[in-house]
């Protein structure tokens, strides 16, 4: 019990049976250990404006280190994807989490809803992938502007302005570019230093007089954000030229950027592609210092981006074949240092619709589950597929279209994909995410979506406005010179 509740009389702090003989006092240890660890984020975080004695408890390390063990153990029985529709300019974009099936169970019927915020476009939207240490970094490519939450609490903060990045300029006619693609060299990443204890974003980029920087934005002395120059100095010469707009990955202290060649050479000749490996550069959020780790050989070229996959580096190679396309998953990790293959995909081998659904989209795997024997899969496409890795087989899980309304325009992902791993951590109390920044957020609550049946004429008005973002896509990634 908290010190205001012990400080009335014995006689009206005890809890008497229905006997008459009064109950043993609880100890504070046990329930906040074992009780209040068991709870959501948002009603734990809730529960400590209960007392003093509370806050102090479930503001310690010890606890929110229980409670993330915790939410771990729950998250590997029980995984949740977290989801967003592309909404337009000028409507609220909203968060949802949902549950997915595992070995086999039944499919979710429910969404429930996390934060609404009322002056952020999803369609301009990008996560950072798997939260870190339970905070999400969100960029507005639009606006350029960077935002941190924590999904399942609603505390949030908007990062200082940052410094314009020069605009991507794809040689495709002015009535075929999509101002919603990715157009600026930058790609941001949110890091974890344990040295501090503090969250650190990290900006590589190139300005608009094409310098080349890179950007730290972490706490002050007073508490406030700011951005500074990285204290391991800029990237190596001309890398900030093969950033796309996608977020590095956040790894064992590390963030991890996919660099793409697709540029000149330093003496001007053309690069061949399928010769030189694309190196992936890293950066150690403590130190702040700069490395690098070589992708497989003969691979580089086909490797659309990376992700974190349980605990270590995955990339997700695409291999177009004479017969049918191959999604290849090849993981590494610093503790082996070594490639090895996780995952082969054989599109031709997947029933029709299926196959139609993946190939040429954006796949990212968020998790592993059964042990490892079945990776969850997210598309662009808006759905999450769960691959077993011995069978072959492959279940349709989930579908944003059945729980939320999606403009046909925004039938497939404009920048990455709509849909993340989600985390329940307790993090960002108190000064990391201190102050008003102007955003409407408003929590969910107990705010659940149901599952709704979805007509085939919705996905056939879709189809066609998708199949025209894509020719329009390719011509825009084959134009591309940056």
């Amino acid at each position: 019990m908290c010190k205001r509740t012990m400080a009335t009389s014995p006689a009206k702090s005890r809890i008497r049976s229905s006997h008459g003989e009064p109950r043993p006092p609880l100890n504070e240890e046990l329930i906040v250990d074992e009780i209040l660890t068991r709870l959501p984020v948002a009603a734990a975080v809730r529960c400590r404006s209960v007392c003093r004695a509370w806050n102090a408890a479930l503001a310690s390390g010890h606890f929110v280190a229980a409670h993330a063990a915790r939410a771990a153990a729950a998250a590997a029985r029980h995984p949740e994807i977290v989801f967003f529709p592309p909404t337009e300019r000028g409507v609220a974009t909203t968060f949802y989490a949902c549950s997915l099936p595992v070995d086999g169970g039944a499919a979710p019927t429910t969404a429930r809803q996390l934060l609404t915020v009322g002056n952020l476009a999803g369609e301009h939207l990008v996560l950072s992938g798997k939260p870190c240490r339970g905070l999400t970094l969100v960029f507005d490519v639009r606006l350029s502007e960077y935002h941190l939450f924590n999904l399942s609490t609603g505390e949030h903060v908007s990062l200082p302005p940052c410094e314009t990045a020069e605009e991507i300029a794809p040689l495709v006619p002015e009535p075929m570019r999509l101002r919603r693609f990715p157009v600026e060299l930058s790609s941001t990443g949110l890091g974890f230093d344990p040295a501090t204890g503090q969250h650190k974003v990290v900006r590589l980029f190139r300005n608009i007089f094409g310098q080349q920087k890179c950007e730290v934005c972490s706490l002050t002395a007073s508490g406030e954000w700011r951005w500074r120059r990285c204290a391991g100095g800029d990237a190596p010469p001309r890398f900030a030229c093969h950033v796309d707009g996608m977020p590095p990955v956040a790894l064992d202290g590390s963030l991890y950027w996919l660099l793409h060649w697709r540029s000149c050479a330093d003496d001007g000749s053309a690069r061949d592609r399928q010769q030189h490996d694309a190196p992936i550069l890293s950066l150690s959020v403590s130190a702040e210092r700069f490395g690098w780790v070589r992708t497989p050989p003969k691979l580089a070229s086909r490797i659309r981006h990376l992700t974190n996959l349980d605990g270590s580096l995955c990339a997700v190679v695409h291999v177009e074949c004479l017969i049918d396309d191959v999604l290849l998953l090849l993981t590494w990790s610093p503790s082996s240092p070594s490639w090895s293959a996780r995952c082969r995909v054989d599109m031709g081998s997947l029933p029709l619709p299926i196959r139609d659904e993946l190939r040429g989209r954006e796949v990212v795997p968020l998790c592993s589950v059964s042990g490892g024997q079945k990776i969850v899969l997210a598309t662009s496409r808006h759905k999450v597929y769960v691959y077993d890795t011995e069978s072959g087989d492959i279940d349709d899980v989930f579908d944003m279209n059945s729980y939320v309304d999606i403009p046909p325009r925004n039938s497939e992902a404009r920048l990455f994909v709509n849909i993340g791993f989600h985390e329940e951590q307790i993090a960002g109390v108190g000064r990391t995410l201190a102050g008003d920044n102007g955003l409407e957020v408003k929590r969910g609550g107990d705010t659940v979506v149901a599952k709704r049946d979805v007509s085939p004429e919705v996905y056939q008005r879709h189809r066609q406005k998708d199949e025209d973002f894509r020719s329009i896509k390719g011509l825009i990634r084959a134009s591309t010179i940056v």
